[in-house]
């Protein structure tokens, strides 16, 4: 099961570390100032989502404490945070359930350019200066009102 898991978070663009009874999983990378989901998975049911600490280690060294929460559309071995970026660099992420010690962690990059948005930029200018040449194109031939 856990290995299918892997398997799933790998195809998805996703990393997931399984220590103990938690696993966490984040995606490999986010752009600074967008939101991260963190996402906890235990191999027992999570009574209480209080119980499971994150610990947010930031590239510059500090550390964030937050706990997870469920909703309703959580399996009952599964909670989640979201943690939004402010720095450039490698954040680890590590769980903890208070009531039973298990742990894990998962790491992520934070950018400043991911692929997508690279992407759509590239489109952007390609769109500006398909414009300005459609608009010498036709000011030079007189149809530009």
């Amino acid at each position: 099961m856990l290995a299918c898991i892997t398997i799933l978070f790998y195809v998805l663009g996703c990393t997931a570390y399984a220590a103990d009874e938690l696993t966490v999983s984040v995606n490999e990378s986010y752009t600074i100032g967008g939101p991260v989901l963190i996402t906890v998975i235990s191999k027992n049911p999570i009574s209480d989502a209080s119980n499971i600490k994150l610990t947010i280690e930031k590239p510059n060294g500090t550390k964030v404490e937050t706990v997870t929460r469920q909703e309703a559309w959580n399996k009952e071995n599964e909670s989640f945070d979201i943690y939004t970026i402010d720095y450039l660099g490698t954040f680890i992420v590590t769980a903890t359930d208070t009531a039973t010690g298990a742990t894990g962690s998962a790491s992520f990059e934070s950018l400043l350019f991911t692929m997508g948005s690279t992407i759509v930029f590239i489109i952007s200018v390609l769109i500006f200066l398909a414009a300005l040449v459609y608009l010498r194109y036709h000011k030079k031939s007189g149809k530009v009102r």
